[in-house]
Formats: C-alpha cells, sequence, structure tokens
C-alpha cells in the first residue's frame, strides 16, 4: 500500500499554520498570481493555478510553453530559467508590485526555484511552499508541508489550490452538479 505520510495531519497543519495565514492574506490582496515548479510541481502548479483562475478569476501564469522554457534554459542555463522568466513579465509591466510568486518546491531548495524567488522578492510578494524548509532568504514567505515523499508533497500542494478557492468565496463544482448541468445524469 501506498503511504502518504499522515497527508491529512499535514493539510490541517499547513492550512492553521502562521506562514498559511500571512499567505493567504497576501493572495487574496495580489492582483495576479505567478507560479513556477519542476516536474510533477510544475504540473500541480499549472492545473492547481488554472482551476484557480477559473473558479475565483485571479489571473494565474505559469511557464507553460516548451518552446520558451528549452530557448531560456539553453540560452541561459536550467537555474535561471524562472529569472528570465519573471525578469520579462516585469519588464513588460505584467509582473507588478502587486503580484505574488508563487515557487513550488518538495525539497525547498530547487536553484532554479529559489532563484527566480530571490529575483523579485524584493520587487513583489514571494512564497515558496515545499515538502522541507526552504533555502530561501527571510523576505520570502515559506510554507512548510513537513512531507516526506515527493508525491504526498504534490498531493498536498494541490489540494492547497483549492483551499485559496475555498478561502477566496469560490467552490469546485462537483462531480453530480456538474452532470446535472451538462444534463448528463
Amino acid at each position: 500500500m501506498v503511504t502518504l505520510d499522515n497527508i491529512e495531519e499535514k493539510h490541517s497543519n499547513v492550512i492553521n499554520s502562521e506562514a498559511w495565514k500571512v499567505f493567504l492574506k497576501k493572495f487574496k490582496e495580489c492582483d495576479r498570481v505567478f507560479v513556477m515548479g519542476n516536474g510533477g510541481m510544475w504540473a500541480v502548479g499549472t492545473h492547481g493555478g488554472d482551476d484557480v483562475h477559473r473558479l475565483i478569476h485571479k489571473p494565474m501564469f505559469s511557464l507553460d510553453s516548451t518552446c520558451m522554457l528549452t530557448s531560456i534554459a539553453n540560452d541561459y542555463g536550467y537555474d535561471q530559467l524562472y529569472v528570465k522568466w519573471l525578469s520579462g513579465h516585469k519588464d513588460s509591466g505584467v509582473l507588478t508590485e502587486n503580484s505574488l510568486v508563487i515557487g513550488l518546491s518538495c525539497s525547498g531548495g530547487s536553484p532554479n526555484i529559489v532563484n527566480g524567488l530571490h529575483s523579485v522578492s524584493d520587487f513583489c510578494h514571494t512564497a515558496l511552499w515545499s515538502g522541507h524548509a526552504g533555502k530561501v532568504s527571510e523576505d520570502v514567505d515559506n510554507v512548510v508541508m513537513g512531507t516526506n515523499y515527493f508525491h504526498v508533497c504534490e498531493i498536498l500542494s494541490l489540494i492547497l489550490f483549492y483551499e485559496l478557492v475555498d478561502a477566496c468565496g469560490g467552490s469546485c463544482p462537483t462531480i453530480s452538479s456538474e452532470k446535472a448541468r451538462k444534463g448528463t445524469e
């Protein structure tokens, strides 16, 4: 059987933590959100971010272009991927002082995530969601999940996106309500 690292307790610990409360206040006040991640955490960030955008209309951005990702990584190195991506959004005025940048990293030490957060932490709000305490400066909020397994960190991160929806007055549709709405029941 797959171990889920006592995920319900981890979830409760996160959403009742001071770090989450600080993060949630900044999330509610910001005008747009940028999400960074690698591998499974990138997929979670993109999926969760899209649902947040769809369900509560908070603009969310993630690096979804393989063309852009590979060109930045080739030209500047993978550790500079999000630094350059965020820099382009800052230069164009899309990333503003009232933006929030969320880095997702199970280990808390992914160089491209940490570098991206530090590159804008003096300009806008920044936060790291991580399984273990992250290697970030004090000006980056650190929401630590205390997980031991990568997949538990990914699952918990996705659930946290739906916590954002709920905290902002939105709701996730049920399967039954969607079937009824579509007339497929």
